[in-house]
């Protein structure tokens, strides 16, 4: 069963050659980072949930979900960019792709609405897990 942190380490190796397959800078919790002036980045957030079975006696199941954040400063293009980001978030995490050891994705990733900010949109997709 891996540790947190190798699910961590995992998601955000998967998550940062993601990013860099789409020339986006990738903000993860704990590094500096400052968003671009222009144009789109990805924002990964990380929430374990694991799930005790107290009516059986069997191990905890690791299980949990991450969330991209398709990000993009205010624009004419920015919800049809960030769409199209979000789109390629959920392509590339379809149901029962690998992260780390028996751990997989559970379900198909969906995404949320637009969140709007005075200087940036996003629209976050969630990607469930469990083993």
């Amino acid at each position: 069963m891996p540790t947190s942190s190798e699910i961590k380490r995992a998601i955000y190796t998967q998550a940062k050659a993601f990013a860099d397959g789409l020339g986006l800078q990738l903000s993860y919790p704990g590094q500096p980072f400052t968003p671009p002036d222009s144009g789109q980045w990805l924002e990964l957030m990380y929430a374990p949930n694991d799930y005790d079975p107290y009516l059986s006696e069997q191990q905890d199941i690791k299980r949990g979900l991450f969330i991209i954040n398709c990000c993009a400063r205010v624009g004419p293009s920015a919800a049809f960019d960030m769409a199209t980001t979000a789109d390629a978030v959920k392509a590339n995490w379809p149901k029962r792709t690998p992260i780390v050891s028996d751990l997989r994705t559970s379900k198909t990733p969906y995404e949320s609405t637009m969140i709007d900010y005075p200087d940036r949109v996003k629209i976050p997709v969630t990607i469930e897990y469990e083993e």
